[in-house]
């Protein structure tokens, strides 16, 4: 059996019925496309764009109260 099935009514797709651990994951899928959409609507009305490196820093020192000093290479010159 396939992941899903789906039902037609009159020859249009009428009902999709699918296993719930599909439907998690495109649900998942959906809240990130969400969350970049927003970002970057965000950016086009003017917000500022934040470094990843300064957020993580920021994150690192709220939550566990220290800075970890990243192997990789600052992509920021």
């Amino acid at each position: 059996m396939s992941a899903f099935r789906s039902f037609t009514k009159n020859g249009y797709r009428d009902l999709v019925v699918m296993v719930s651990e599909l439907y998690d994951r495109f649900t998942k899928m959906n809240c990130i496309d969400q969350a970049i959409y927003e970002s970057e609507q965000e950016i086009l009305n003017g917000a500022e764009a934040i470094d990843a490196d300064t957020v993580f820093a920021e994150l690192e020192k709220k939550h566990f109260g220290f800075r970890y000093i990243s192997s990789f290479p600052s992509r920021v010159q």
